[in-house]
């Protein structure tokens, strides 16, 4: 092969070939910018359309989380927002909800006044929440008391031996 020889010779191309091989990535190609056309079209003709308009993200991550049987978990999450609004801002800072399960919803006071406080609101309380929660499901209301700390809340070091 010398430096005056055809391209297609020097990279070792059959000719016959090349218009075919070039003709095909065009037609390829084409293809491509068809199909996007076609999309485009179509996305302008059903703009506005029922079942095309645009949702919330709230609304997209609730369905997601339902579809992925997250949906107890985001109840209670619901339930521990509503909280303050439920018990009260005072009530709400000396008490939190620890649990719902199988309609009984358990709630945890931190000392045990407010458990007794609790107890004697819970009749109220539940009605409140069935009356602007229904979706809860709650049948049963219970308070607990926080477990007692141990010690004086600071780290003791550890003996060996």
């Amino acid at each position: 092969m010398s430096d005056g020889a055809p391209i297609a010779e020097r990279l070792g191309l059959d000719e016959r070939k090349l218009p075919a091989q070039v003709f095909e990535r065009l037609a390829k190609r084409a293809g491509l910018v068809e199909d996007w056309r076609r999309r485009n079209e179509e996305a302008r003709e059903n703009f506005g359309k029922a079942g095309r308009d645009p949702n919330r993200i709230g609304g997209v991550l609730e369905a997601f989380a339902v579809q992925k049987g997250w949906g107890r978990y985001l109840g209670m999450t619901r339930l521990m927002e509503a909280w303050p609004e439920i018990a009260g801002p005072v009530a709400a800072a000396h008490t939190q909800v620890d649990s719902l399960v199988d309609g009984v919803l358990k709630i945890r006071a931190n000392t045990p006044a407010w458990e007794q406080q609790m107890s004697g609101l819970s009749g109220h309380l539940l009605a409140k929440i069935q009356a602007t929660h229904p979706e809860f499901g709650i049948r049963r209301l219970e308070v607990i008391r926080a477990p007692k700390r141990q010690g004086r809340g600071r780290l003791r070091p550890v003996r060996n031996g």
